[in-house]
């Protein structure tokens, strides 16, 4: 039992923790604290998209809009089930743009 109220209290502080994040949004609900929506547009971001973010697969909204983000677009993109908004536009990013379902708005325009 102990372990449990450990891992619930740790939990709720991390929910609040990342819930403070700028342009960072966490469910509620059945699975409260899962990162449901990044708004990272025009923070001057640069590097590559980190395969790291393939682990946030309850991801409804991603804008990673105006940064300075290169290479390709992952395709671990496509696997993202809940993924409704995905805004890539004004990167260096190349390839295809996830063509899958709720996917059919995202655009991919160099900027």
């Amino acid at each position: 039992m102990g372990i449990r109220s450990g891992q619930y209290f740790h939990s709720q502080m991390f929910d609040k923790v990342v819930s403070r994040w700028t342009g960072v949004t966490c469910s509620s609900g059945v699975h409260p604290g899962r990162v449901v929506s990044l708004h990272l547009q025009g923070l001057s971001l640069v590097g590559t998209i980190s395969p790291l973010l393939g682990n946030l697969t309850n991801l409804r909204m991603l804008d990673l809009s105006d940064n300075k983000l290169e290479g390709p677009i992952p395709e671990f993109l496509e696997s993202f089930q809940l993924l409704k908004n995905l805004n890539l536009s004004f990167n260096n990013l190349s390839g295809p743009v996830p063509d899958r379902g709720g996917l059919c708005e995202a655009e991919n325009e160099d900027g």
